[in-house]
């Protein structure tokens, strides 16, 4: 007579008089799924499949192989067991969470439906957060396939927040650094199921082995869960089973409530500021020497030098560790960030060699006037080249992640225009207040000062239109941000507009108003232009951040 067994279950119970310290204590001391397994074959007792099952693969790895969770989403009740248990086998933080439990749900009369989604990193073939870390703090290990996070690498810029579609990798201010799942990979050195599994009190949540190229043939195929992402962006591994995965009317359950994204201030700090010094670079000399006024350009060039190193310095402070800032040129070969700092630290060096020969006399260099128009005028063709490959670059930044809002043809005529503008309404600015000083009292400005207003005025206009354009989009994420830009970042909305309509309105007053023979008038109209202009680029910027859809997974249980 064959003989059988079952697992032993538990004989306590929570209750008013139990000791819920014990139980945790004697669950942890519990053999892991392959300890129990071994046992049994040494006891000789037969374990057949139906009568054993293990959170763990049972053989090991192959080639082309790698680990990943199991999810069988019919069994979770959402009762964010795995959530608790993730939380405090890693010592996280408080509001601090590695797996997450959202909702699916279907309101169509002829197959309503309900699923809780539990989810944690996907540990993907082609992870995202990892090709968008500048420091190299991500590393996929090349047997287990889990996605690691190396802490004592990051430098917390959060680019990964942004590039992950699915969410996962979670931002600690208290340390300074991204933190995320790494599949429990020491219990799983160990033979012990990750510290969701176990607690799942469904049995919802397993590893299991899956092979790479089977992920990418049905990321390919686009089949994941639904309201996520494209697959075929990340290659993500996770195996969800539920009988509704085929129920094309589920809808995530945050659909309808878009909340406004964190607007990193240093970023629109420095994004704008950067932006505009470009411009002016780009503007100054070609204005300065049509209206005869280059002896303004050493003046105008190194305050425009000035705000681009504001505007660099800016950006450290959104580092979690800016002391670590010297680590972001590690990814070179894979990260736009890092491609970013270094043309944005060539444009500094060119820009800087720039302004210096502006201001070094000819006979300190032993070179001859010809000479040294040839350099600086090569200087300043790299100061403007170094600056928009470091413009396309900051583009590239925010299109890679995919998200809607922040596609490349729209986020590039932000950036450029912000370039343009900026410089303008910049070395507008300048030319008119330098023109109250002595050197420059004589100095005439009939020739620059129609130009640089109209061609601001152009650039304002075509940044609105483009920027209204999402009020009237039919995609569904744009129509998303739009919802944000007439609702929770209305009050914003509106001051970027009206900031924008001075700003042309104080253009208009340079082009045809009656005080063009007053020059502290005109002083004063060029720069309430600037800073009407400055203010709506700030608040554009804001809201670039703040009206973006993230790509994530289902939410909507609290």
């Amino acid at each position: 007579m064959s003989q059988t067994t079952t697992l032993p279950q538990p004989t306590q119970s929570v209750g008013a008089q139990s000791d819920l310290l014990s139980l945790l204590l004697a669950d942890q001391q519990d053999l892991s799924a392959v300890e129990r397994f071994a046992q049994f074959e040494q006891n000789g007792i037969a374990c057949h499949a139906s009568q054993f099952e293990s959170l763990l693969p049972i053989t090991p790895l192959e080639a082309g192989e790698q680990y990943a969770f199991q999810v069988d989403l019919d069994r979770c009740s959402g009762c964010k067991a795995c959530v608790t248990a993730c939380h405090n086998l890693n010592g996280l933080d408080d509001q601090e969470a590695w797996r997450d439990v959202g909702l699916l749900f279907s309101t169509a009369s002829d197959r309503p439906g309900l699923q809780h989604v539990t989810s944690a990193c996907h540990h993907c073939v082609n992870p995202a957060c990892m090709n968008a870390c500048p420091t190299n703090a991500y590393e996929k290990d090349p047997i287990t396939g889990i996605v690691k996070h190396l802490d004592d690498q990051c430098f917390g810029c959060q680019y990964c927040t942004l590039a992950c579609p699915y969410g996962v990798p979670k931002y600690n201010a208290d340390k300074g650094i991204v933190r995320k799942c790494d599949m429990c990979s020491q219990r799983l050195l160990n033979n012990e199921a990750p510290a969701c599994a176990q607690a799942c009190p469904h049995d919802a949540i397993s590893i299991t082995k899956v092979r790479q190229e089977e992920a990418e043939k049905k990321a390919g195929a686009g089949e994941f869960l639904p309201g996520t992402h494209r697959p075929g962006y990340t290659v993500p591994t996770t195996v969800f089973k539920s009988s509704q995965l085929d129920n094309h009317s589920l809808q995530r359950g945050d659909d309808d409530t878009p909340e406004p994204e964190h607007m990193h201030l240093p970023l629109v700090l420095m994004l704008v500021l950067i932006q505009v010094s470009v411009g002016a670079f780009l503007i100054a000399p070609f204005a300065t020497a049509a209206a005869g006024l280059s002896d303004m350009l050493p003046w105008i060039a190194a305050a425009a030098f000035g705000i681009s190193q504001a505007a660099l310095a800016a950006s450290t402070a959104h580092l979690g560790r800016p002391m670590y800032a010297f680590r972001g040129i590690l990814g070179f070969a894979h990260s736009w960030m890092s491609r970013e700092i270094v043309a944005f630290g060539a444009y500094t060096s060119a820009a800087g060699s720039y302004v210096a020969s502006l201001w070094i006399p000819p006979e300190w260099l032993q070179f001859s006037e010809p000479t040294m128009t040839m350099l600086q005028t090569g200087l300043q063709a790299g100061a403007v080249l170094t600056g928009l490959a470091g413009i396309l670059c900051s583009v590239k930044i925010y299109s890679c992640t995919e998200r809607t809002f922040w596609n490349f043809a729209d986020t590039a005529t932000k950036f450029l225009l912000t370039a343009v503008s900026g410089g303008a309404a910049f070395v507008l600015a300048a030319c008119t207040a330098l023109s109250l000083l002595g050197p420059w009292k004589t100095a005439s400005l009939s020739q620059v000062l129609p130009t640089l207003s109209l061609i601001l005025a152009i650039s304002l206009l075509a940044k609105l239109a483009s920027e209204l354009r999402i009020l009237h989009s039919n995609d569904t994420s744009q129509r998303r941000s739009a919802q944000l830009l007439n609702g929770p970042l209305n009050s914003l909305f509106s001051s970027r507009l009206t900031c924008s309509a001075v700003a042309f309105l104080f253009c208009v007053c340079l082009l045809v108003g009656p005080n063009m023979n007053n020059e502290i008038s005109i002083a004063i109209i060029a720069t309430c232009c600037l800073i009407a202009t400055l203010l709506g680029e700030f608040a554009e910027r804001a809201l670039f951040f703040g009206a973006v859809i993230p790509l994530k997974m289902p939410g909507g249980v609290l």
